[in-house]
C-alpha cells in the first residue's frame, strides 16, 4: 500500500517546529528563571506597587498591573472586620481567605495579626489542657493536632489511643464529692493509714507499670490537710499518678521519640501540681497551728452544785 499523508499533519509539524525554536531562543538564565518561579507568580497586585514604594521593579514576584479580581483583601477588614476608607483599592470579602486551622482548634498564636480567617463556633472554646495545639512547640504531637483538627472522620483503628483516657476521666463534681467524702471518713478514724502528697511525690515512674489506657492502681489520698489542699486549688489526684515510659510509647502508636517528649511533659507538669500542692498543704497547716493556739482554754466542767468536779484542785 502506498503511503498517504493527511492535510492537518503539515501544520503540526510546522507548529511543533516553531515551539522548538521558541525555546532554543530562551536564554539559559531566563529559562532557570522560570523554573524557579512559584506557582502563584504574579498572581497577586503588589500592594507596594499601589502605594509607589515597590523597589524590585521587574524582580518582584507580585503583579505591577492594577485589576480589580487581583487585588489583595483589606487589612482593615480583616483586623477590625470594618473597613471606613471610601477610597479603599483593595477587596472587602473574606470569601477567599482560608480558615485558620489553629483558630478551629481553640488557640491560635498570632491572635489578631493572623492572615487567615477566624470564624467564631457556636459554644464556649475548649480547655486549653486538652487542645494539643496549645503545648509548646517542642512538646506538641503533630499526629495529636491534625485528629482534633479532623474530628469524625477518622474512624476504627484510626482514632487516636488517647481518646480512650479521655473518655474515661471523671467529671469535675465526681471527684469533687468524693474527695469529700474521703476527707471526711478520714476524719471519723483518726487511727486509718493516711496517703499523703508526699507519698505521691515520692513515687517514681515505674518501667513495670501496664502501659494500658488506665491508670496504674496505687494507694487513694486520704490525709485530709492533702485532700484540702487538691480541693482548695482544683487539682484531682487521679492526674498526681506518675505514668511509665512504655505508657506514652503506646498511646503514640510505638514512635519513642514522641512517646519520650510526652513522657516529659507529662512529668514536668506532674511535678510543678505537686510542689504547688505541697505549699499549698504547708499553708494549711499554719492556718491550723494559728487557730489552735488563739483558741481560749477549755472550759471547767462543773457540778450542779456549783462546785468544780472531780480531780479539780480548789486552791488552783
Amino acid at each position: 500500500m502506498a503511503d498517504f499523508e493527511l492535510d492537518f499533519e503539515s501544520t503540526l509539524a510546522a507548529q511543533q517546529q516553531q515551539q522548538t525554536a521558541d525555546v532554543n531562543d530562551v536564554p539559559p538564565s531566563e529559562a532557570a528563571s522560570m523554573k524557579d518561579k512559584p506557582r502563584n507568580y504574579r498572581q497577586t497586585v503588589c500592594t507596594y506597587w499601589i502605594r509607589g514604594l515597590c523597589m524590585k521593579g521587574d524582580a518582584c514576584g507580585f503583579l505591577h498591573q492594577f485589576e480589580a479580581s487581583r487585588m489583595p483583601v483589606c487589612r482593615n477588614l480583616l483586623k477590625n472586620g470594618v473597613c471606613k476608607d471610601l477610597d479603599c483599592p483593595y477587596k472587602h470579602t473574606t470569601d477567599e481567605i482560608k480558615e485558620c486551622n489553629m483558630y478551629k482548634l481553640g488557640f491560635c498564636i498570632y491572635g489578631p495579626a493572623c492572615r487567615y480567617k477566624h470564624t467564631r463556633l457556636n459554644g464556649p472554646p475548649p480547655d486549653p489542657t486538652t487542645v494539643e495545639a496549645a503545648k509548646p512547640r517542642e512538646f506538641r504531637n503533630i499526629t495529636v493536632v491534625a485528629n482534633q483538627a479532623n474530628q469524625g472522620i477518622s474512624q476504627g483503628a484510626l482514632i487516636p489511643a488517647r481518646s480512650e483516657a479521655e473518655r474515661q476521666k471523671k467529671s469535675h463534681f465526681t471527684w469533687i464529692h468524693e474527695l469529700l467524702r474521703i476527707k471526711d471518713e478520714s476524719l471519723s478514724q483518726p487511727q486509718r493509714v493516711r496517703v499523703t502528697l508526699q507519698d505521691y511525690a515520692d513515687r517514681q515512674p515505674d518501667a513495670s507499670d501496664d502501659a494500658s489506657a488506665t491508670a496504674p492502681s496505687h494507694q487513694q489520698l486520704t490525709s485530709p490537710r492533702s485532700i484540702e489542699a487538691c480541693l482548695r486549688l482544683g487539682v484531682d489526684p487521679s492526674c498526681l499518678e506518675p505514668r511509665s515510659l512504655a505508657f506514652y510509647v503506646q498511646r503514640e502508636r510505638g514512635n519513642a521519640t514522641l512517646g519520650a517528649l510526652e513522657f516529659q511533659y507529662a512529668e514536668h507538669v506532674r511535678r510543678q501540681r505537686l510542689d504547688a500542692l505541697l505549699a499549698e498543704r504547708s499553708k494549711v497547716e499554719e492556718r491550723e497551728r494559728g487557730s489552735n493556739a488563739s483558741a481560749p482554754p477549755p472550759a471547767i466542767a462543773l457540778h450542779p452544785s456549783g462546785a468544780p468536779g472531780p480531780g479539780h484542785d480548789r486552791t488552783s
